[in-house]
């Protein structure tokens, strides 16, 4: 991989990084309470979740997404301090 792309993937990390204590946070929150939001429906006698569903897999792929380039950020760090030692 080119040194120009690890400094990508790096960058990208430090975003992320750089927001984890508000991104995260606000992707568990969203999922508790569209899990409320659907308990409640349910007590009210709705049975179709499929909509709720999805939301809570689009935010679960979001933060798995999230944390994808984290970890290859991370990696290129690495790549890149190990190819400046050279």
């Amino acid at each position: 991989m080119t040194e120009e792309k690890l400094a990508h993937l790096f960058q990208e990390s430090r975003l992320v990084s750089a927001s984890e204590n508000v991104l995260y946070p606000l992707i568990k929150l969203k999922i508790e309470q569209r899990i409320s939001l659907a308990c409640a429906r349910f007590v009210g006698g709705e049975t179709q979740f499929i909509a709720d569903i999805a939301y809570i897999q689009g935010l679960k792929e979001i933060e798995i997404q999230l944390k994808k380039i984290q970890t290859a950020g991370n990696q290129a760090n690495y790549d890149l301090h190990k190819e400046q030692i050279k």
